[in-house]
């Protein structure tokens, strides 16, 4: 029997490393495994690449290792058999003795002890060998090849002491139908899980800040069993959710320039139930532009900006594409809503394109909505164009496809902490590195990076290495990198937050040192929260400063110090959209901001699928897909809409410049989305993860006063 599991990220201290452990769920069984291919074997115990104290074991006539010593730690180099994909998933196989103790273990594409490590839990019947599986990145593979390519590392620890005993570990690349058959299955039963716990009165169920509409459907909706229901993407739409008078249209417009995204939302509020309910477009789109349709999902989630908030909400969430959930059901009194993402091409010319689109019950049309596509006469600037960095906390290494994803998304930069480190035996090595840098660059997202080393308590950090150079010689590397263009010429490097603690502050100074020292090129990074005293400690050792609060007192210093300044606030897919695309575009540009790095996209714990699940909610603001590119959610789709604002901004400031348009215009907008929350007090308590506007149509009405502002100046 094979046990199928999922990814996803939990922090925890351990072994003097920061582990990133997962969470998982048992599944369906998958399909005949000849549908697999091998990429690599670890057969046991005759590998000869086993590295550390084992014992032969034989259990049902089969021989088997068994984990001895202090450790109970392991690392196997599995002979690569196969292709090694460079994007997408596979998984980790363990073949393994269910014997009557056997408790969870861990494994991993990578040295024992690293971050890449995946829990594994018992499964089937007693006494037996049974199999389990977990996925993982591919680009996890080519980070852990020794042997000119020919091994890949992976890990076993017995965690719980339990005698695990093990024959064979396979790395596999599933069939695609396999993997949707069992990604679909896995998704059903981790939200009904979360349905579960927020039904069990575990956690408190907080109200809706919203007033309900004096909806009245009319005949005509009586006679479809649907009202139409069109509300702009910046506010949701709730199951609980009814139209005003106002959005109860069939037909609104949307505003964007070629080369540009643009989304808009639609809705129903059901009068009768449906199960098989859908959208689609009515026949061809206009030569030049795409769409695509999601409908979205509400699940319970935690409610506000803290993680750790122990109230819930059933709030919209996942962006579902017609290839995984093509269809949705929909009871009588509940409101659904769909995204609709266009897409202009370059080559579209301006003018009005009506789009048509039908909502669906199985085969029979419900309703049919019209969005007039206005196609603007001028261009924006494309995000390479602009000096400003756009980017994400990153615990770890993205995928291929995820960086196209982010890029289509407008983000130009990345992070990292050090959890790929550039070493292999002992020895420091920037092979990876230097491959992972060149996949950056070739798509786009090599504008600004920052590499976290950590601090030395918290064991994740090239610790000692101080002593014995190092992180001289890794600084060394990274600068000339830089200085022949392999590494974004935005090269910053720091210790997180290190402000807050002591000895993490002065392992700041000495890393800031040796970077003056003997990496000239890369910036040195610094992180205040919201605090303004926090800020000016850093006083003459910073290149560039990241806050989340305190942005005015903050801009102003680092004016005075010569700094570039940074917002950094949290992006997850519980953010409201309004407050995504607030945070960045116009709130960061109101303050003079060269970067934006967002909080974040792979920090999840347990089941990211559920947000109940963990004692602090996951944080990330699109979900994992195992068929390739993330799953949306409404604020990612407003995370671009800010960088958007941006553009136009920029675009209307050259014409300023040109003396073609009033200033006075940029001037009023800074005032007019003046934030709602924000602390400007020189000492506070805690961060401001979120500036917010007392109203997010705002964002609507700024866009299209500069939209307005701009056909007027090129007339």
């Amino acid at each position: 029997m094979v046990k199928f599991i999922e990814m996803s990220s939990r922090r925890t201290l351990a072994v003097g490393l920061l582990l990133f452990l997962t969470g998982f769920t048992a599944l369906a069984e998958p399909v005949a495994e000849n549908s697999d291919t091998i990429i690599a074997v670890a057969e046991l115990p005759k590998t000869s690449d086993w590295m550390d104290s084992w014992q032969l074991q034989t259990r049902d006539g089969k021989e088997g290792l068994m984990l001895t010593g202090d450790k109970r730690s392991a690392r196997v180099l599995a002979s690569v058999k196969g292709e090694i994909p460079t994007e997408g998933r596979v998984f980790l196989r363990i073949t393994y003795f269910n014997h009557e103790n056997m408790k969870p273990f861990t494994a991993g594409i990578c040295n024992w002890g690293s971050y890449n490590t995946r829990p594994f839990s018992p499964n089937g019947q007693k006494n037996t060998w049974q199999t389990v599986e977990a996925p993982f990145w591919a680009i996890d593979l080519m980070a852990n090849l020794e042997g000119d390519g020919k091994k890949i590392r992976t890990s076993v620890s017995d965690i719980n002491n339990c005698d695990l005993i093990i024959s064979k570990i396979e790395i596999i690349k599933p069939a695609r139908e396999r993997i949707l058959k069992e990604f679909r299955e896995y998704v059903r039963k981790s939200t009904a899980e979360a349905f579960k716990i927020a039904d069990s009165g575990k956690y408190p169920k907080a109200p809706y800040d919203f007033k309900e509409s004096n909806f009245s459907p009319s005949s005509a909706d009586k006679a479809c069993g649907a009202a139409p229901f069109m509300r702009n993407y910046v506010q949701r739409i709730y199951p609980a959710s009814s139209p005003s008078k106002e959005e109860k249209v069939l037909e609104t417009s949307v505003r964007m320039t070629s080369g540009e995204y643009e989304p808009c939302q639609i809705g129903i509020k059901a009068l009768k139930d449906f199960k098989e309910c859908s959208a689609r477009f009515i026949g061809k789109l206009p030569k030049g532009l795409e769409g695509e349709i999601r409908w979205v999902e509400s699940v319970p989630l935690r409610f506000g900006t803290y993680n750790g908030s122990k109230e819930w909400q059933i709030q919209p969430n996942r962006l579902w594409p017609a290839e995984i959930f093509p269809t949705c059901e929909v009871k009588s009194g509940d409101a659904q809503a769909w995204f609709v993402t266009f897409n202009a091409l370059d080559d579209i010319r301006s003018g009005k394109y009506p789009v048509s689109i039908g909502i669906f019950e199985g085969k029979e049309k419900i309703l049919t909505f019209v969005i007039n596509v206005e196609i603007l006469p001028f261009r924006l600037p494309t995000v390479r164009e602009l000096d400003y960095a756009w980017g994400f906390y990153k615990s770890t290494i993205y995928d291929k496809l995820e960086v196209i994803d982010q890029v289509e998304h407008g983000v130009n930069s990345a992070s990292m902490w050090p959890m790929v480190l550039p070493k292999k035996d002992g020895r420091t090595t920037f092979e990876f590195w230097d491959k992972y840098f060149v996949m950056l660059n070739s798509l786009g997202m090599n504008h600004s990076f920052v590499l976290f080393m950590g601090a030395k308590r918290y064991g994740y950090t090239f610790g000692d290495d101080f002593k014995d150079g190092g992180v001289i010689e890794i600084l060394k590397h990274i600068n000339q990198c830089v200085s022949e263009g392999k590494y974004p010429k935005n090269f910053c490097v720091s210790i997180d937050e290190a402000v807050c603690n002591n000895d993490r502050f002065n392992d700041l100074k000495r890393l800031f040192s040796q970077v003056r020292e003997n990496a000239p090129l890369l910036k040195r990074f610094g992180v205040s929260l919201n605090r303004h005293d926090w800020a000016k400690a850093h006083t003459g050792i910073i290149d560039v400063l990241s806050c989340n609060g305190s942005f005015n007192e903050n801009s102003k210093w680092c004016a005075q110090e010569r700094c570039k300044i940074f917002t950094y606030c949290t992006f997850t897919g519980r953010s409201m959209p309004g407050a995504a695309r607030f945070n960045n575009g116009f709130n960061p540009w109101r303050y003079g901001a060269s970067g934006t790095i967002g909080w974040g996209t792979d920090w999840l714990y347990e089941n990211p699928y559920n947000d109940l699940d963990y004692s602090e909610s996951d944080q990330s603001v699109y979900l994992p897909n195992w068929l390739g590119r993330p799953i949306a959610t409404p604020a990612w789709e407003a995370y671009r809409e800010g960088i958007d604002d941006r553009r136009y901004i920029e675009v209307y400031a050259g014409l300023v410049k040109e003396g073609k348009a009033d200033g006075k215009l940029l001037d009023d907008l800074k005032a007019f989305l003046a934030e709602e929350k924000l602390s400007s007090e020189d000492r506070v308590g805690q961060s401001i993860f979120q500036a917010t506007l007392g109203d997010d149509l705002k964002l609507v009405l700024a866009r299209n006063r500069l939209i307005d502002g701009i056909i007027k100046a090129k007339k």
